[in-house]
C-alpha cells in the first residue's frame, strides 16, 4: 500500500514502495500511477487489393496471371517481382548499346510505341535483377536470338498473314508451337534537329619566332566559342562528321598545321559541305598511294570539335548523340554516307557497314531501326591489328517464330534482367540481332511450382527486397515508454508515425513501463517508484499552478497546452505513450533483424517480437523464415537465414 491507495502494475496486483530506510512518505500523485511490463500491438490497418483493376490491367496487356494467396501484401509481392531477360541480352540505350546487368540506371532506352509502332526514347520506370534456376524459352536462327523466362511477354501478332497489325502481349509461354510474328525494327521515327551547336571557346599558346626564327616568347590565343544554327549549316555539319567518322584522321603534326582531314572519292561531297560551313580547306594527293585528301582547316577548335564528337583513331569512332536524334531521312542520307565510304552494296542490293569500331557498329543499327530497317552485326575474321565487324541492312519485316526458327527450352542458372517502361517494350539485341520485345516486370504467368509461398522464398533468399516494399500494415502500439519511441523513430525509411502529444494529453492519470531487470530486485523497484512517484506528483502540481499563471489566457485549449508543455519536462523517459505507425514489409524485416536482437534493449526487443509473432500470423509467407532464440534472461531474440533482404 502507499498513501493509502494501490498502485498496481497493470497485472492486477499491489505494490509496495519501499526504501533502504523504510517506508515512502505519503505523496497523493501515487494514486494515479500505473506501472506496465509489456507492450500491446495492434493490427489496425492491412491493404486490400482491388482484383477488378487488377483484372482489367491483365486484360489490357493481354496476359492471364493469378495467385493462391489470400494475403494481400504476399499478393502485391508476388505481382511486383517478375523479370525475365538472361544476362547475355543487351540493350539500347541513348549512350548505345548495353547489358542491361550494366544498366546505371539513369539513361533513356529505345521503345516502342504500341499503339502507333514509332519509336521512341523512355526513361525505364524501375530496375529488376534475380537469381534464376529454370527453363528458358530461347530461339535462334538467322533474323532472331532471344533467351526468356517463359512469363516473359513478347509483342507481336498470331496474325502472320497481315503482320502489320493486331499487335499485342503475349506471354513466351503461350506462344507454345503457334507461328507468331515479332517486329524487328519500328514504323517510323519523329527526330528533331538541335536548335544550335556550339563549338566551345578555346585558349592555346604558340612560340612566337624573329626574322632569324629564332624563339622570343609566347603567345597565348583565344578562339570564340563558335554556334552552328540552322537546319541547313547543322546538316552539312552532321554529314561532314560521318565522313569523318569512316574515312577521317587528325592533322596535329608539330609545325605542320592543324585540322581535319579526309580522303577517298569524296571531294566533291565534302568540299561542298565545307563550303556551306564556311571552313576554309586544301586539297592535296598523298604520295604514298596517289589518294586525293581534303584538309580542312580550322585549327585546334575545330580539331577538338570533331575528336569531341566523333573520337579518334579508327577503333574509337562514332557519331554524336544529336547526329543520331536527327529525323528519319537525315539518317537514311547518314546510312547511305556510311556505306559509300565504309561499306559495300551488294548486286543482290544488300548494304553493309564495315567497321573497327564497336561503338559506330551499334549506332548503325539505331540509325537503322530508325529507318524502318532490322540488322545484324556480326566480327568478321581478322584481317588487320583490331577486329573487324559487319553491319548489314535487312528487310525489316516481321520475324515469324516457330517458323524459320522455333522456340526452345534450355536450363539455365543465373542472373535474370528486365526494366519496366511505361511503353511496354524495349529495344533488344542477342548475338547482334535485334528485335522489340515486351518488357516482362508487368508479366505474368501461371503460379510457378510452390505458388506464392516458394515465389516469395526465392526473393527472400535471393534478396530482392524491393519488391517487398509494396507490402504494407498499419499498426498502434500501446505500453511503450518514451525512450523505447526514441529509438523507434529512428527507423525511417518505410515507417511513417504519428505519436500521442503531451501538449495536448493530461498525464495527471498516467502510466509508466518499468524494465523488468528493476522489477525483479525489491530494492531497485522502489527506489525506482519513488523517483517516478516524485516526477509525477512534480508534474500535477507544475500543471495546477502553470494553468493559474495562465489564467487570463481567453483560449482555453491555449491555456491547457501551455500549461501541459512546460509541464512535461519533469516527465521521465518511463511515461508510457501510445504510436500509430505504418511500414512496409521490408522495413518490419529490418526493424525485426535490428530490435529483437540479443544485442537491443529489452524493451524494444520485446515489441520487435510481439510484432514478428502478429505478422508470422497475418503474413506467413513474409515473415515464417524467423525463428525465435530463447535468451538467458527469459527473453527471446528472431534469427533467419535471410537477413538484409
Amino acid at each position: 500500500m502507499y498513501g493509502g491507495a494501490d498502485i498496481s502494475c497493470g497485472k492486477g496486483f499491489p505494490l509496495m514502495i519501499q526504501s533502504g530506510k523504510g517506508q515512502v512518505p505519503d505523496i497523493e500523485a501515487g494514486r494515479n500511477i500505473r506501472v506496465i511490463h509489456e507492450p500491446t500491438v495492434y493490427l489496425v490497418g492491412r491493404q486490400i487489393v482491388d482484383t477488378t483493376e487488377v483484372d482489367r490491367f491483365l486484360a489490357d496487356h493481354g496476359v492471364r496471371w493469378q495467385t493462391d494467396t489470400e494475403v494481400a501484401g504476399e499478393h502485391l509481392v508476388e505481382t511486383a517481382g517478375r523479370v525475365c531477360f538472361d544476362d547475355q541480352t543487351e540493350i539500347l540505350t541513348d549512350h548505345g548499346w548495353k547489358r542491361l546487368a550494366d544498366l546505371d540506371r539513369t539513361e533513356p532506352v529505345m521503345t516502342l510505341n504500341p499503339d502507333t509502332l514509332r519509336v521512341e526514347w523512355e526513361r525505364p520506370l524501375a530496375y529488376q535483377v534475380y537469381d534464376y534456376d529454370g527453363v528458358l524459352k530461347c530461339a535462334e536462327g538467322r533474323d532472331v536470338s532471344l533467351a526468356v523466362t517463359p512469363e516473359h511477354r513478347q509483342f507481336g501478332t498470331f496474325r502472320y498473314w497481315q503482320p502489320r497489325s493486331g499487335y499485342g502481349f503475349v506471354s513466351t509461354e503461350e506462344i507454345g508451337s503457334r507461328r507468331f510474328c515479332i517486329l524487328s525494327a519500328g514504323r517510323g521515327w519523329r527526330g528533331e534537329y538541335p536548335d544550335v551547336v556550339s563549338l566551345p571557346e578555346v585558349v592555346f599558346s604558340q612560340i612566337v619566332s624573329n626574322q632569324w626564327k629564332m624563339g622570343c616568347g609566347t603567345a597565348t590565343t583565344k578562339r570564340s566559342r563558335v554556334c552552328i544554327t540552322g537546319r541547313e549549316r547543322i546538316r552539312a555539319l552532321a554529314r561532314l562528321l560521318c565522313y569523318y567518322a569512316t574515312e577521317g584522321s587528325v592533322r596535329d603534326q608539330k609545325g605542320a598545321g592543324r585540322g581535319i582531314v579526309i580522303y577517298g572519292d569524296h571531294v566533291e561531297k565534302v568540299t561542298a559541305l565545307c563550303q556551306a560551313l564556311g571552313l576554309k580547306w586544301n586539297l592535296y594527293t598523298d604520295k604514298r598511294n596517289g589518294v586525293r585528301r581534303v584538309l580542312i582547316n580550322g585549327g585546334i577548335q575545330w580539331l577538338e570539335f570533331f575528336v569531341q564528337n566523333a573520337g579518334r583513331g579508327s577503333p574509337n569512332k562514332r557519331l554524336p548523340r544529336w547526329v543520331l536524334d536527327l529525323p528519319s531521312e537525315d539518317l537514311l542520307d547518314i546510312w547511305n554516307i556510311l556505306v559509300r565510304t565504309d561499306g559495300h552494296v551488294y548486286e543482290n542490293g544488300r548494304e553493309v557497314l564495315v567497321t573497327s569500331s564497336t561503338t559506330l557498329a551499334g549506332q548503325a543499327q539505331e540509325i537503322l531501326c530508325k529507318i524502318g530497317a532490322s540488322s545484324a552485326v556480326r566480327p568478321m575474321s581478322a584481317c588487320t591489328n583490331y577486329p573487324m565487324y559487319m553491319v548489314s541492312r535487312k528487310h525489316g519485316r516481321p520475324i515469324c517464330l516457330n517458323d524459320w526458327v522455333t522456340i526452345e527450352e534450355r536450363e539455365y542458372k543465373g542472373k535474370v534482367y528486365c526494366v519496366t517502361t511505361s511503353n511496354g517494350v524495349v529495344y533488344v539485341r542477342r548475338n547482334g540481332l535485334v528485335h522489340f520485345s515486351g518488357n516482362c516486370y508487368m508479366s505474368f504467368a501461371k503460379p510457378r511450382p510452390g505458388g506464392n509461398k516458394a515465389y516469395v522464398d526465392h526473393i527472400l533468399e535471393v534478396g530482392h527486397g524491393s519488391v517487398l516494399e509494396h507490402a504494407a500494415w498499419n499498426f498502434v502500439f500501446t505500453g511503450c515508454s518514451r525512450s523505447l519511441t526514441h529509438e523507434l523513430v529512428r527507423h525511417r525509411t518505410g515507417w511513417s508515425y504519428s505519436q500521442l502529444s503531451q501538449r495536448y494529453v493530461d498525464e495527471s492519470i498516467a502510466e509508466y513501463i518499468e524494465p523488468d531487470v528493476i522489477a525483479g530486485n525489491p530494492e531497485l523497484h522502489a527506489l525506482w517508484l519513488n523517483a517516478v512517484a516524485h516526477a509525477h506528483q512534480a508534474y500535477v502540481k507544475l500543471v495546477e499552478k502553470l494553468t493559474e499563471q495562465y489564467k487570463d489566457e481567453p483560449d482555453k485549449t491555449l491555456r491547457r497546452k501551455l500549461a501541459r508543455q512546460a509541464a512535461r519536462s519533469v516527465l521521465p523517459n518511463a511515461t508510457e505513450t501510445k504510436i500509430f505507425v505504418t511500414a512496409n514489409a521490408r522495413a518490419l524485416r529490418h526493424f525485426i533483424e535490428m530490435r529483437a536482437s540479443r544485442y537491443a534493449d529489452v524493451d524494444i526487443r520485446k515489441l520487435a517480437v510481439k510484432v514478428l509473432q502478429l505478422m508470422q500470423t497475418e503474413a506467413p509467407h513474409l515473415f515464417n523464415d524467423y525463428q525465435l532464440v530463447p535468451l538467458p534472461d527469459g527473453t527471446f531474440e528472431a534469427d533467419t537465414p535471410h537477413r538484409k533482404v
